[in-house]
């Protein structure tokens, strides 16, 4: 960690690089308009609309919108609302700056944890460990570490899988959670190593930070599994850990998941009928799901990325039959890891924390099958082995030759970001480029009729609307969009066709 004064200024070049790249990239995404899920989320929920800032209406715009799990990230969209209605810019310029703070947070997490992987080996002693010639070494091991930090801040901030996440104003909920999660890891790093009532202040301020990251989504409650992870990489004492102790920290981590996933467990998340997929084909099908992710992570050629992937469900461990092979490359990647844990313990580190942090979103709950942005905290495990394996690979000699691999990448991701965020400036070019990629995307062909709808082109949009129905006859909304459109030019005769097959898709719906 950035450990004086005189070291932070030493630190402030990389973490103005940072901000002025990650800036310039999505400076151009200020005027992007609401889409998809922004509009049910922000434009037409009624409780964000606040016009003062009292408790009445701060607590209507937490817990009145379509999910009361997210109370914190949707008081900031009625903060938003608040200075400047509906209008985009500010909405977008939140998200930006919030994804800047997560990319310094990155930067001093990576300095932490790079500087602690280069002291000296785990099986020396605990009082070799804490010599005067080894704290004196602090400086230099840290130094060494800006580097490898920097660049893995660079990745974090610029590859092309994070626009859905910073370009997309409702994954606000994502960004903001990750803000607060890495507040949460850095104060009880930061905390772990002091003492006395400094200590206990550090910890007490990364427990509200960790409720604030629940606040925002659910993804917050792997917190003390990765908390755990850094113990064991960042504190723990190889030679002499004591089983019982360690067992001490499971049941302290197991205590502390236990809170979040009772509040937040409850027949919505696990009640499959709305879904065409079972739990127990989901669990399978995400074996697949993080195959391809981790082909996107490695390469994320805007052409590959999406709004709306479509992957086929698996309907066992052998249908289709790369399920299998997904499911074996997994947990052989988990078996080497851990193989690994003791001659290449920073790349036991970033590969867990990526599987920790895809546990959730990629288990047994009703969730959609993929989205980019759930890669977003996976990704700092991501950034961190990628500046490792880039600095490690070649000798300290050639360390040159790192930094220029380095920028050769920062470059190629960050061309990849601004042509991914010219995707996001018009609905319907982003529906249209969401079609192009997944051609039987129900959702797609309606959210494009939507698009064209509100531009005017209502002949379009009432064709879209037909073949989002066609793709899934059971698509409730599709039908009643297509009504609307129908009775808006004067075809009453099919507009009430349509509506009747509305009630009878969802006669419960008002």
């Amino acid at each position: 960690m950035i450990s004086s004064d005189r070291s932070a200024v030493l630190h402030l070049p990389g973490v103005v690089v940072i901000l002025i790249l990650g800036a310039l990239l999505y400076a151009a995404t200020l005027d992007d308009p609401f889409v998809f899920d922004d509009l049910v989320n922000i434009r037409d929920n009624h409780a964000v609309r606040m016009t003062r800032l009292d408790h009445r209406q701060v607590l209507d715009a937490a817990f009145g919108g379509p999910s009361a799990n997210r109370p914190v990230a949707y008081i900031s969209f009625a903060l938003n609302h608040y200075f400047a209605g509906y209008e985009v810019t500010g909405y977008h310029l939140v998200n930006v700056l919030i994804h800047l703070a997560n990319c310094v947070l990155v930067y001093v997490l990576a300095l932490a944890v790079f500087t602690r992987s280069s002291s000296t080996s785990r099986h020396d002693s605990a009082a070799l460990r804490q010599s005067a010639e080894l704290r004196q070494s602090a400086a230099l091991r840290q130094s060494a570490a800006r580097g490898p930090a920097l660049f893995a801040a660079l990745f974090f901030t610029v590859h092309p899988l994070q626009t859905q996440a910073v370009s997309y104003v409702v994954q606000r909920m994502t960004s903001l959670a990750v803000m607060f999660y890495l507040l949460a890891m850095l104060l009880w790093i930061t905390g772990r190593s002091t003492g006395g009532s400094r200590r206990w202040r550090l910890w007490s301020a990364g427990g509200l930070c960790w409720v604030a990251a629940l606040g925002c989504k659910e993804i917050a409650v792997t917190l003390p599994l990765a908390v755990l992870l850094c113990e064991w990489f960042l504190f723990a004492d190889a030679r002499r850990a004591r089983v019982v102790q360690r067992c001490g920290y499971v049941a302290a981590t197991a205590a502390l998941l236990a809170v979040p996933v009772v509040l937040f467990m409850n027949d919505r998340v696990i009640d499959f009928s709305i879904r065409d997929f079972t739990m127990g084909q989901r669990v399978v099908t995400q074996f697949r799901v993080v195959v391809f992710y981790a082909g996107l992570l490695l390469y994320p050629h805007p052409d590959r990325l999406n709004l709306l992937h479509g992957i086929v469900t698996s309907h066992s461990v052998v249908e289709p039959l790369v399920t299998a092979a997904a499911m074996g490359l997994i947990w052989g990647v988990v078996v080497l890891s851990v193989t690994l844990s003791r001659t290449h313990r920073l790349v036991w580190f970033c590969i867990f924390w990526v599987l920790i942090h895809l546990l959730l979103e990629s288990s047994f709950l009703r969730l959609e099958m993929i989205f980019e942005h759930r890669l977003y905290l996976p990704m700092v495990g991501v950034a961190m082995l990628a500046a490792n394996v880039m600095f490690r690979l070649l000798p300290p000699s050639r360390r040159s030759w790192a930094v220029s691999l380095g920028i050769l990448l920062t470059a190629l991701l960050s061309a990849g970001t601004l042509s991914r965020n010219d995707s996001w400036r018009d609905p319907v070019a982003m529906w249209s480029d969401v079609l192009a990629k997944n051609p039987r995307s129900h959702r797609g062909e309606f959210n494009l009729g939507v698009a064209m709808k509100d531009d005017g082109r209502l002949d379009d949009a009432i064709g879209r609307f037909r073949l989002a129905a066609q793709i899934r006859p059971d698509y409730a909304e599709a039908h009643h969009n297509l009504g609307n459109a129908l009775r808006t030019q004067g075809r009453l005769d099919e507009a009430i066709d349509c509506f009747r097959r509305v009630v009878r898709l969802k006669p419960g719906d008002a």
